[in-house]
């Protein structure tokens, strides 16, 4: 019966464990996967506006996925698991 209990326990740190290792990297993949498709849409957005030679019409996209880029990059500064160096430069 004990090592029943301990095997349950053991069981339930594991999978806390794992869930942590898999739920930590994937937030952040995510954070930084957002940001590539931020600057891939204030390129297009751009491209647009030099095209149609209508800045206006794109102005507030673009102002919005910088707005979102700030905001994810200061997430990745304040995950504790985030590499400092991949963020400093």
């Amino acid at each position: 019966m004990i090592g029943q209990f301990y095997t349950l326990s053991s069981l339930k740190q594991t999978g806390d464990i794992s869930q942590k290792l898999f739920l930590g990297p994937y937030e952040l993949t995510n954070k930084a996967i957002g940001i590539r498709r931020d600057i891939l849409s204030v390129g297009n957005n751009i491209t647009n506006a030099i095209l149609s030679r209508n800045f206006t019409e794109y102005e507030n996209s673009i102002l919005e996925d910088l707005d979102n880029i700030d905001k994810k990059i200061d997430d990745l500064k304040n995950n504790p698991t985030t590499d400092e160096e991949l963020i400093s430069n």
